[in-house]
């Protein structure tokens, strides 16, 4: 049951940009949800534009999790609309470096821990950060982004398979 506080769901979070805290520390990706947020908002409301300027301004290096493969997100759909080759090699290309970015900040498996598979344990799990465990979902989605691009690029299913 929804609280009486909450507000309807056609109704945006954000009525102004959210801050973004400077400078970026990986442990602390967390705290720029809201900001992706406001932009997919930004760009869901047909304010493609401004939603890629912000990404861009508050992630000029695209070293932030969320801002990286946030705009790679935005670029795929933004692609997927259009058809257009240097939009779809555009989204390729974003996708491809937030994948990249969330790979960063993926928890590393031990040595030992690789060579015998312990890496998909539940307890490996369990022993990462909240930050961690969000880089290996948006480092999957961005996997999946990047195939999809691949194939409506290509126009070949067997690039599914090259992209996965």
């Amino acid at each position: 049951m929804a609280s009486a506080h909450s507000q309807p769901s056609w109704e945006p979070l954000y009525t102004a940009p959210p801050p973004v805290k400077y400078p970026y520390v990986a442990a602390e990706a967390l705290s720029d949800l809201p900001g992706v947020t406001y932009a997919l908002e930004t760009f869901l409301n047909s304010r493609m534009l401004e939603s890629e300027e912000y990404c861009h301004t508050s992630d000029v290096r695209k070293e932030r999790l969320y801002f990286a493969t946030g705009y790679g997100l935005i670029q795929c759909v933004k692609g997927l609309m259009s058809y257009a080759d240097e939009d779809l090699l555009s989204a390729i290309n974003h996708t491809r470096h937030g994948n990249h970015i969330a790979s960063q900040h993926r928890k590393k498996a031990g040595f030992f821990g690789s060579l015998i598979g312990s890496a998909s344990s539940t307890a490996f799990i369990r022993s990462m950060t909240d930050t961690e465990r969000h880089a290996e979902l948006t480092y999957a989605e961005s996997l999946f982004e990047k195939a999809l691009l691949g194939i409506v690029y290509s126009g070949d299913w067997l690039a599914f398979i090259k992209e996965a």
